[in-house]
């Protein structure tokens, strides 16, 4: 009988705390331009949520297509509605974000809390995290396709998740929902590029009427 209760207490509290879930989403920028990237967050079960803190990070190196950047103005993500809505919307007690050195950075971390200091159910439902304010930068080649990542830092010690109880909720990064990692995607190429594209086309487009009218004359002189 006791070893019955004590899997049926085990069963119980494996259903109360489960694993969140986090996905990093992809993101589109034209060259040189801002944008932004979301952090969702769920739960493979059913959690309670009261206090997080979390650490991004631009992860690609800059090179000769650039990088990306997190930049202000922060975007205040406790009073986006859309997509779920921010995870503590009406109850967000000081939606922060910081950086190691100001901006703009390739890190920075992003916490927050209950106001009412009470937990947050998560469930299936995807909720929003937070949403960065990203910017390309310094590229001298970029072109449409290339790509930076953009990486959710769960192994920082800053990274964490508390319910009001204390307990410490973690990541399941064995869960198929789980990406911890977004791509940031250059959708327009550099200016230059552009320009250079459109003098090739002025240029065979001139070449093709100048043959156009070489041919022309000659018929008129053969038919002459």
């Amino acid at each position: 009988m006791v070893r019955l209760f004590a899997t049926v207490a085990m069963l119980l509290c494996s259903q109360c705390h489960a694993d969140l879930i986090i996905q990093v989403q992809d993101a589109q920028l034209a060259y040189g331009s801002e944008g932004f990237i979301d952090i969702l967050i769920s739960s493979s079960g059913t959690d309670n949520l009261m206090n997080f803190s979390a650490v991004v990070q631009s992860s690609t190196p800059d090179n000769l297509h650039g990088g990306i950047r997190f930049v202000s103005p922060v975007i205040d993500a406790s009073t986006i509605t859309a997509a779920g809505g921010y995870v503590f919307l009406g109850d967000s007690s000081l939606y922060d974000v910081a950086t190691p050195s100001g901006f703009p950075s390739t890190e920075v971390t992003v916490s927050d809390s209950t106001a009412s200091l009470t937990d947050v159910a998560l469930g299936s439902t995807f909720k929003l995290l937070t949403r960065l304010r990203i910017s390309h930068h310094n590229g001298v080649s970029a072109g449409v396709g290339d790509t930076f990542e953009i990486d959710f830092l769960d192994s920082s010690p800053v990274t964490s998740f508390f319910d009001a109880a204390g307990n410490t909720l973690s990541i399941d990064v064995s869960n198929l929902s789980t990406r911890l990692t977004g791509t940031v995607t250059i959708v327009t190429p550099e200016p230059s590029t552009v320009g250079l594209l459109l003098v090739g086309v002025v240029g065979i487009a001139g070449l093709r009427l100048r043959r156009s009218r070489l041919l022309s004359t000659v018929a008129q002189r053969s038919a002459a």
